[in-house]
């Protein structure tokens, strides 16, 4: 998460305006807060575990902005109604599917600086199968190609302890040392195409 962290806010930079949506144990805002982002914004679902945010003075941290409920909801309003366009975006929901992800990433497309925003995501596609995590992958790097970004997945060794999922209901890694990090950029030909078209209509 602290790796996430760093390449959503290109490679630790502060002062940057962030979005992560869905807090969990907050491993990756704590790493967030750390850098001191201009905006934080974090939106989270669960009732139990947004209580629990509140209680720990997430509500009154400086630049934090708390919103409570669906990214499917309020993320379209922070978008059409507010304006808001992030430096970094992190998504990491629980008991989601591809599909979801599929039309959060459409969102990020509306909301993501351009040209040096970065987005981000935990990668558990197909978590216990490595040929159908790589064509997961390559899934997401064809839509997000039609939306105008690069995707790349970035090798990241990690070694995790079968002891360190006592008390985890769901396990969602198995037995591999190698996390594959996602990093999404604008692709530049993209860009390079809608001003080509914006001097062409003005």
């Amino acid at each position: 998460m602290h790796a996430h962290a760093s390449i959503i806010t290109s490679n630790g930079q502060k002062g940057k305006k962030v979005l992560n949506v869905g807090f969990g144990m907050g491993i990756i805002d704590t790493a967030l807060q750390k850098l001191q982002p201009s905006l934080h914004v974090i939106i989270e679902a669960h009732p139990v575990v947004y209580d629990r945010m509140i209680k720990d003075g997430w509500d009154k941290k400086e630049n934090v902005r708390l919103c409570f409920g669906r990214w499917q909801d309020t993320l379209p309003q922070l978008i059409s109604e507010e304006h808001i366009v992030f430096d970094g975006i992190f998504y990491d929901t629980y008991g989601e599917h591809f599909t979801d992800l599929e039309d959060f990433q459409y969102l990020v497309s509306k909301s993501l600086v351009k040209p040096g925003g970065i987005y981000s995501f935990f990668n558990g596609l197909a978590p216990d199968n490595l040929f159908f995590h790589g064509v997961a992958c390559q899934c997401v790097k064809l839509q997000l190609a039609k939306l105008g970004l690069d995707s790349e997945f970035a090798p990241c060794q990690i070694q995790v302890k079968e002891s360190e999922w006592n008390g985890v209901r769901r396990k969602y890694w198995h037995n591999r040392d190698t996390y594959y990090l996602p990093i999404i950029t604008w692709n530049q030909n993209f860009l390079n195409d809608q001003d080509k078209n914006k001097e062409k209509n003005n």
